[in-house]
């Protein structure tokens, strides 16, 4: 993966994925926007993602399905739950995910995690 990492964020809210984009502004990512389930699905055949954060209640499925999708499509990519329900680590405790976070998200947080994601993602995409 060369050039601007790209980011997808998977909620079925059209306000919240605005949010999202927004909460990100002026940081080096293509933020892609789907609203569910089969939308990642097939977004992730298409494109590379450095980064991969879902909300876990969708019309079409949840967030699991998406990362369990990941482990297929997107086995190096980042995984991050935006959940605004309050027991959203227990609900994947046994799935892999890289951080959760809860909604209302604190914005320079949100920012730090994922840059953090995001170099760390390119830091392993580099030979040594």
């Amino acid at each position: 993966m060369s050039g601007t990492p790209r980011l997808l964020f998977v909620d079925d809210e059209t306000a919240v994925q605005r949010a999202f984009v927004r909460s990100l502004h002026g940081l080096d990512v293509a933020i892609d926007c789907v609203s569910g389930v089969t939308e990642a699905i097939e977004a992730m055949k298409a494109h590379a993602y450095a980064l991969i954060v879902t909300d876990m209640t969708m019309t079409d499925g949840t967030g699991l399905d998406v990362l369990h999708a990941m482990v297929t499509l997107a086995p190096r990519s980042r995984r991050m739950v935006l959940s605004g329900d309050l027991d959203v680590a227990a609900t994947v405790a046994d799935t892999p995910v890289d951080v959760v976070m809860t909604k209302p998200w604190d914005v320079p947080r949100l920012r730090r995690v994922v840059s953090d994601a995001l170099a760390l993602f390119g830091s392993e995409a580099k030979p040594k």
